[in-house]
């Protein structure tokens, strides 16, 4: 069974949480963007390195589906990964 290398800490949940609610799905980022999506871009802001396996955790959702949402922001010129899979991150362009 596989273990990934890091833990979600507490920390990080309560503070994804506490930008979701504050979200004004459309009003921050000006185009149609779905409430996971948005949910997706401030985990980013928070920690620009979170891999899919992360953010499915965060935001309980499935890995796949985050891969989906990531893919689905690259597609809309949202997100731009810097780097290597391993080693790079995440930049948000608008």
């Amino acid at each position: 069974m596989y273990t990934p290398p890091f833990t979600v800490t507490d920390e990080i949940l309560h503070l994804v949480s506490e930008i979701s609610e504050h979200i004004h799905v459309g009003v921050n980022v000006g185009i149609n963007v779905g409430i996971n999506e948005q949910r997706v871009l401030d985990a980013l802001r928070a920690d620009a390195s979170l891999s899919a396996v992360k953010i499915g955790q965060l935001l309980g959702i499935t890995t796949r589906q985050a891969e989906r949402l990531l893919a689905s922001l690259r597609e809309k010129n949202l997100i731009h990964r810097v780097g290597a899979n391993k080693n790079g991150h995440w930049e948000i362009i608008k």
